[in-house]
């Protein structure tokens, strides 16, 4: 009786206080939270009002860096704002009308005492309601580390035992440089992060779930590269770096270049790498097909590869004044790489008596250079966030691929084939933004996008006299294509609650002629419409923890790859694409919670993807023996995959986190009657550690699987995983005017080694792949120059194209 009588009366008193202060008049309070020296937005930073010193409400401030509380009582605050890396700001203020704007607030980096900075850590990894950013300029391992290095670091990204990059295990991702798209990133991406330098970068973002404002394709997501922006008003600096890295295998190295002017309203900044170095490769085969008097077959190869590739970028921006910005993009960048190889097949009996047996040395060169030309115009309307983008770009992208193919045995005959494929591409596109109170935006936006893919095939066979044969084999695709897509999005953000609602529309038309040695020239065209949702709820309970639960679909076009029926043909295989795929659809549904405090943070996310029409190559026996490769949209796939994040940095001296990635696939075709399943993880471990003054010891450890390269296969699984390992010890010299760094890779291992087995209805077997020769060392050194900080204006909107699939190989040639 007792307690139900304490009940009643604690009901009461909470109702008869709440009427009394509905009673009274409440304020809200806004403001923005900037850096004292950039005047940029600190996002995520805790803004709380005391009264003698007790803590009566808090909040964070959003990307923009604006923040609200509400339902305060009239009379005199202490406002404290804190962020990790910056010093604590306090105001007392008096609160007096029923809305108050504090204007803009000023945070400073550091905690001065007399003459020493102690720089407080600031979180490397942090997570917003649509995304994943790492923090690349404030990772120590930065300097004297490939791009490469750092993305095995990345929450829900990883690297396989090829070198591609994976995405909650996927490589059907989209790759923007600074918000744009980048045919250098999406086309060999594998060749620029063994050459790219870390320290080049500023962050790196992971958007799983894209929202509508991005376009539909790209079934794993996107990955957005921002490079470094410096932040003074005025000034000039840059920098200059080299890296040797000394193996049994060719000499890899690379460097970097840049520099930032900044002038009142006018800024420019560019920035170059460069890169070479090779490897070797020991491959091994086995099948068994029981349905062919040629039952076992087996092939061993040897490839030694060489390749370079180098780049620039260069951005610049114009702001006249508050209310407009013209903004000019563009990059530039070539490369290319021979291969040589010599292997040896040999065909078997059930009796394992030989039948056939051939050698075939082989000779490949390949060439690729392109630019892109961004231009963006931005207008505010007005008031803060209320803007009008206007952005043009061209892109164009040529890539040669000459190759020498030689049998001797039980063949006699070489191969000369040459393929020249020619891509251009135009895009225009005008995005509207609106906040539309403290509460509501809207966001609104259309895009066109014209592309133009060429893909001729030349082949000359000439018999054992070096005779060339007629009727070589000849082929030519021309593929055109037009995009129109529209979008809207409506958000919402209250104190614990904030979502997102939004809605793509897309129509494409694709336009082919195609011609080859079996078929006159014939065209074929093909009209698609797509209606892509997307829905976002956040919860943040407080402002250190985020949960967030998406859905949207994601679109997986085919390339001109997939599309061209230009055959293939080798002695023991054919390879052609299909004209009439059709646009993959892929449901995706994401959670994700995170938390950050001073000293550590952490991660976890859950994704499951779901599609019936994805478009996958797979394999069947001919009926001379010969395996045929072809693709259709008659695939199904299921995902399920979790990832957690894990960071701990209780000091400057000591930081440390761990990456876990890992998940069940289950792809099907039931057509050829394949089924596979596959529970794949991958894991890395970095450790930090401050040695003596300006030298720290920085070590990485990872397991990561073969076969597992995020292309959903038909054909393998994986059966054996390896791992990585480095050592670094970077030193800064002469006042941080030069950074040194030594490291080696792999010190305890002589090669590297992947297996997986084959899961075909019609054979079995096996495959290996051995890299002899992976221990090694690394040199480089960092000249630093200038005044840091000048900077470059972005626009909030710019075009980003996202809508071809990537095929397997256009990663790149490059090898872990």
């Amino acid at each position: 009786m007792n307690r139900m009588l304490l009940s009643l009366l604690m009901v009461v008193t909470t109702l008869t206080g709440a009427f009394a202060q509905s009673a009274e008049t409440l304020s809200t309070l806004r403001g923005r939270i900037l850096e004292a020296d950039t005047h940029s937005p600190v996002a995520y930073s805790t803004v709380a009002l005391y009264r003698d010193s007790t803590l009566l409400n808090a909040t964070g401030t959003a990307e923009d860096g604006r923040f609200r509380i509400e339902a305060v009582r009239h009379g005199r605050y202490t406002l404290s704002v804190t962020m990790v890396g910056y010093n604590t700001l306090r105001q007392e203020i008096e609160v007096s009308s029923q809305n108050m704007d504090l204007g803009d607030l000023h945070l400073s980096q550091g905690i001065e005492v007399k003459d020493v900075v102690i720089k407080v850590q600031k979180p490397i990894v942090t997570a917003t309601a649509e995304k994943i950013a790492y923090s690349v300029e404030d990772d120590p391992q930065a300097e004297g580390s490939t791009l490469q290095d750092i993305i095995r670091k990345v929450p829900q990204l990883s690297i396989d035992g090829e070198g591609n990059v994976l995405l909650n295990g996927k490589s059907n991702f989209k790759v923007l440089l600074n918000g744009h798209p980048s045919a250098a990133f999406n086309n060999n991406l594998k060749d620029i992060i063994q050459s790219m330098p870390a320290s080049q970068i500023s962050r790196i973002e992971v958007i799983a779930n894209p929202s509508t404002k991005y376009d539909a394709e790209g079934t794993g997501g996107v990955i957005n590269i921002i490079t470094q922006k410096n932040k003074q008003d005025f000034g000039i600096n840059g920098s200059l770096s080299q890296t040797v890295m000394l193996s049994d295998n060719p000499v890899n190295e690379y460097g970097s270049a840049s520099l930032a002017m900044q002038a009142e309203k006018v800024a420019v900044s560019t920035q170059g790498w460069w890169g070479n170095g090779g490897y070797n490769i020991n491959h091994a085969s086995w099948k068994d097909r029981p349905s062919l008097e040629e039952r076992y077959e087996s092939m061993e190869s040897k490839m030694k590869s060489l390749w370079d590739n180098a780049g620039f970028n260069v951005y610049m921006s114009y702001q006249p004044d508050t209310l407009n910005l013209l903004t000019f993009e563009t990059m530039y960048w070539n490369g290319g790489g021979k291969n040589d190889m010599h292997s040896l097949t040999v065909m078997e009996n059930a009796q394992h008596q030989p039948l056939r047996r051939f050698e075939s040395p082989s000779w490949g060169k390949f060439d690729h250079q392109g630019a892109t030309f961004t231009l963006n115009y931005e207008h505010n309307l007005g008031k803060a966030g209320h803007t009008l983008t206007l952005s043009e770009q061209y892109e164009i992208n040529p890539t040669d691929n000459i190759s020498i193919e030689q049998y001797s045995g039980s063949y006699n005959y070489t191969k000369h084939q040459t393929t020249d494929t020619r891509y251009h591409a135009n895009s225009f596109q005008a995005d509207y933004t609106n906040p539309l109170g403290e509460h509501h935006s809207i966001e609104a936006g259309l895009k066109h996008i014209y592309r133009y893919n060429s893909s001729p095939m030349r082949s000359q066979i000439f018999d054992a006299n070096d005779l060339p044969l007629p009727d070589s084999p000849f082929s030519l695709m021309k593929y055109r294509q037009h995009i129109l897509a529209l979008y809207t999005g409506y958000g919402w953000q209250f104190t614990h609650w904030s979502g997102r609602l939004g809605a793509r529309m897309e129509r494409t038309w694709n336009n082919a002629r195609a011609e080859d040695n079996d078929h006159a020239p014939y065209s074929f065209k093909n009209r698609q419409f797509d209606f892509i949702p997307y829905i976002n709820l956040t919860y943040t309970p407080e402002p250190s923890h985020i949960l967030t639960l998406s859905y949207t679909q994601r679109l997986q076009r085919p390339g001109i790859n997939e599309l061209s029926p230009a055959v293939t043909e080798t002695p023991t295989d054919i390879y052609y694409g299909n004209p009439h795929l059709e646009a993959c659809t892929e449901h995706s549904f994401l959670f994700n919670y995170s938390h950050f405090a001073n000293k550590w943070s952490i991660n976890l996310s859950a994704n499951y993807s779901l599609s019936d029409n994805v478009s996958l190559f797979y394999k069947t026996l001919n009926d001379a023996g010969k395996t045929v490769t072809t693709i259709d949209n008659r695939a199904r796939y299921r995902s399920v995959t979790l990832s957690g994040n894990l960071s701990f940095r209780p000091s400057e001296k000591f930081n440390f986190s761990y990456n876990l990635s890992g998940g069940y696939s289950c792809t099907e075709h039931t057509a050829a009657g394949i089924s596979i399943g596959q529970w794949l993880t991958t894991q890395s471990l970095n450790a930090d550690i401050a040695m003596w003054k300006e030298c720290r010891f920085i070590t990485t450890f990872v397991l990561f699987p073969y076969g597992a390269n995020g292309n959903m296969s038909l054909d393998s699984k994986s059966t054996h995983y390896n791992t990585m390992y480095t050592f670094t010890l970077q030193q800064k010299l002469l006042k941080k005017i030069f950074t040194l760094t030594l490291s080696v890779d792999k010190l305890f291992s002589k090669e590297s080694v992947f297996e997986s087995r084959f899961v075909n209805p019609e054979y079995s077997g096996w495959e290996k792949t051995v890299i002899p020769d992976t221990r090694m060392f690394r040199i480089g050194l960092t000249y630093h120059f200038g005044k840091q900080g000048v900077g470059v204006k972005r626009t909030r909107r710019s075009i980003v194209n996202d809508d071809i699939k990537s095929a397997p190989q256009q990663q790149g040639g490059g090898i872990l």
